[in-house]
């Protein structure tokens, strides 16, 4: 078996390439290509994605997204509201 390394927020620090397929029960299937920034901001990280989104049977169009992420891996809406915490082992 595989031992996974605990991730801290540094390591995601940079940009990246995104390719996302996005699946709904009741709606048409979409993708998402762009690109991810991770910025240092506040003791934590900005998160800003922007890209192409097409679903399927409309024209593509312009999408973009932001999270705050804190040092423990804990992400929140630009707004501030929590969203979720991402384990450091993965998952």
């Amino acid at each position: 078996m595989t031992e996974l390394t605990e991730r801290v927020l540094a390591d995601f620090e940079g940009r990246w390439s995104l390719r996302r397929h996005v699946t709904h029960d009741a709606a048409a299937p979409a993708l998402f290509v762009g690109q991810a920034i991770w910025s240092p901001h506040d003791g934590g990280m900005t998160y800003c994605e922007t890209g192409v989104l097409t679903i399927e049977g409309a024209r593509p169009m312009a999408s973009e997204r932001r999270y705050r992420w804190g040092p423990d891996l804990s992400v929140y809406f630009d707004d501030g509201r929590f969203f979720h915490r991402v384990p450091a082992q993965g998952g």
